[in-house]
C-alpha cells in the first residue's frame, strides 16, 4: 500500500471511530400524547410517571396537559442509587448520549423541580472485530432524581427514575428498515436482564405506577395519535434494580 493509501486509510478509521464513540442526538420530534399520565406518590416523594419534551415552569406550567410526553419511566434504581453511579455502572454498554428530555419530581413533600437527562443509549455503529457493524435497534435510557443526582424516602433509600425505548434505525443505517421509536416495556426487559447478568437484584414489574399504555386488537403497543412512528408500550409497572 502507498503512503497516500496508508494516510487516506487512517483518515477514513478516524472518522469512523468517532461515528462508533458519539451517536448523535436523536432527530425525533417531542411531544407526544401519553395515555395514563398522572402524578404518583410514594411516602412524602412525588413525581409525574412520564418524562417531558419541555422542563421548566416557564415553558411548560402545567405537567398534569398531555401532549408534551416522550416516555413512562419504566425502572427506579434503588439501595444507593446515584444518577453518576448508574451512569458509571452502564458506560461501557451504553456510551453514547442522546436529546434531552425532563421529568417533574418532588423529593419533599410540596417541593417540585424539573430535572432533564440526555440519557444513555447504545452505539449506533460499532466494530465487531475489524468490522464495522450498524446497529438497528438502540436502546435508549434516561436517569432524573432530585438535584440530578438522587433522590431518597424511607421506602427506597436514595434512588433514581429511569425511562426507556428503542430507537429504530434512528439514522437510517439499516437499509430498508422501519423508523420507529419506543416499545419501552420490551427495552425495560433488556435492562432487567443487563443486570441480572451481572448479579444485580432485580424485581421486574414490581411496583404499580399506573402508566399503561393499552394497543388496539391485542396489540402490545399503540401508535401516538401524532406521530405512529412513537409507538407506547407499557404495562403500568416499573421494575426495582438495588444499587449497592
Amino acid at each position: 500500500m502507498t503512503r497516500r493509501r496508508i494516510m487516506l486509510a487512517l483518515v477514513v478509521l478516524a472518522g469512523l471511530t468517532a461515528c462508533v464513540s458519539v451517536t448523535p442526538a436523536t432527530a425525533q420530534a417531542a411531544g407526544f400524547t401519553a395515555g395514563s399520565l398522572k402524578m404518583v406518590t410514594f411516602d412524602e416523594d412525588s413525581f409525574w410517571n412520564y418524562d417531558y419534551d419541555k422542563g421548566s415552569s416557564s415553558t411548560f406550567p402545567d405537567p398534569s396537559s398531555a401532549g408534551h410526553n416522550d416516555w413512562p419511566v419504566t425502572i427506579i434504581f434503588y439501595n444507593a442509587a446515584t444518577v453518576s453511579k448508574v451512569r458509571s455502572i452502564i458506560k461501557s454498554w451504553l456510551p453514547s448520549t442522546g436529546s434531552t428530555m425532563y421529568a417533574q419530581l418532588s423529593d419533599s413533600a410540596g417541593v417540585w423541580e424539573w430535572r432533564g437527562d440526555a440519557g444513555r443509549k447504545q452505539n449506533t455503529l460499532y466494530f465487531s472485530g475489524h468490522k464495522l457493524v450498524a446497529r438497528t435497534q438502540v436502546l435508549h435510557i434516561r436517569l432524573y432524581a432530585h438535584n440530578g443526582d438522587k433522590s431518597h424516602n424511607a421506602r427506597w433509600g436514595d434512588y433514581v427514575l429511569c425511562t426507556t425505548h428503542f430507537d429504530n434505525n434512528e439514522l437510517g443505517q439499516t437499509a430498508g428498515a422501519p423508523k420507529w421509536y419506543g416499545m419501552s416495556e420490551d427495552a425495560a426487559g433488556m435492562v432487567d436482564s443487563w443486570f441480572v447478568g451481572r448479579g444485580y437484584t432485580v424485581a421486574a414489574d414490581s411496583v404499580s405506577l399506573d402508566n399503561a399504555e393499552a394497543g388496539a386488537n391485542g396489540n402490545s403497543w399503540r401508535p401516538d395519535v401524532v406521530d405512529p412512528t412513537h409507538r407506547w408500550q407499557c404495562d403500568g409497572k416499573a421494575s426495582m434494580i438495588m444499587i449497592p
